[in-house]
């Protein structure tokens, strides 16, 4: 082995240099070239010396931006993260398989496994709009993008789309995490309900959170600031406020011991909790019942995260109306 070692290391070292590739695009220097570039759609933003491709038409260019800025900046990182992810989704989909084996309830195992995976994405949601804007000031970029034809509305909406792409990949992971529990009940209509259900509250969540997170940092100007402002307003709305209005619910009846079907209702104030009274609800409530439930849970939290997006366009351009020079 040694002897074999030593002389393919002789070989490869008797092999001729290639010569190193060199990048032969000669930078943009001619002014009638930069001139008509300056007319393309949208103006290139802020450089357009930039060899890059060309932002097509009707794409939102804030979008883009985001992407090339953040973590999907290099597609090898965005390959790993969704690898290790479904790795590590798979894992925690094996914790949810001794239930099944107890009481045999095929939607109540992928439902568990998906809350579990919706808990580690929430993590680090807020983390990837809490200085989205904050950090356009702290680079100087505002009176650069004021100089374009970018409205407020536009960048808002660029700089959510781009945080929702990002969490598709740790979506994506975790459903293919869960391809174990489809060896074991893939032939039950239960597990593909349930399966659909965990989805659309996964996604309801994620949805949620950020929603929550972009209204409370849309006037931050630093990112420590936006990230305080950003965790504070996820943890009091996904798992504070719940509690809080359990405890009023309390003093209003006088009655601290909650039925399965009060607390049900107590859930409609948090996406997360709905999701986790759907998983426990199930096998004890009648299936009509909990469709009704789910169904009015997406409706309600889907509205407000639509309308905290709303109010979130409104924000920013009040804001930046504020700080024109």
């Amino acid at each position: 082995i040694i002897i074999g070692g030593l002389w393919l290391t002789v070989l490869i070292l008797r092999r001729p240099v290639r010569p190193m590739k060199v990048n032969q695009e000669k930078p943009i220097d001619d002014q009638a070239q930069l001139a008509e570039r300056r007319k393309k759609f949208p103006y290139y933003l802020l450089d357009p010396r930039r060899r890059r491709p060309l932002i097509p038409d009707g794409q939102n260019p804030m979008f883009s931006k985001e992407l090339q800025t953040g973590i999907l900046s290099k597609g090898s990182l965005a390959v790993r993260l969704t690898y290790g992810f479904t790795i590590f989704s798979f894992f925690v989909s094996l914790t949810t398989i001794p239930s099944f084996a107890y009481n045999r309830y095929a939607g109540q195992m992928v439902l568990w496994s998906l809350f579990l995976e919706t808990l580690l994405i929430l993590v680090v949601t807020p983390a990837l709009v809490a200085t989205a804007l904050a950090k356009e000031w702290e680079w100087n970029n505002i009176d650069s993008l004021r100089c374009t034809l970018l409205s407020p509305r536009t960048i808002t909406t660029g700089k959510f789309n781009a945080a929702l792409r990002t969490l598709s990949l740790l979506t994506g992971g975790a459903l293919l995490g869960n391809f174990g529990l489809v060896i074991l009940a893939y032939d039950s209509l239960y597990f593909w309900a349930g399966a659909v259900v965990g989805l659309s509250f996964m996604v309801l969540c994620i949805t949620y959170t950020l929603a929550v997170t972009y209204w409370a940092t849309a006037q931050c100007r630093h990112s420590l600031s936006g990230l305080l402002a950003g965790y504070s307003a996820a943890i009091v709305s996904v798992a504070i406020a719940p509690q809080l209005v359990m405890l009023l619910w309390s003093f209003i009846t006088g009655d601290f011991s909650f039925s399965r079907q009060e607390s049900l209702l107590l859930y409609f104030a948090s996406p997360l909790y709905a999701f986790y009274g759907i998983v426990e609800a199930v096998g004890r409530q009648p299936v009509l019942v909990l469709l009704g439930y789910g169904t009015a849970s997406l409706l309600t939290f889907g509205g407000i995260s639509a309308g905290l997006l709303s109010w979130t366009h409104r924000r920013f351009a009040a804001f930046l109306d504020t700080e024109r020079v």
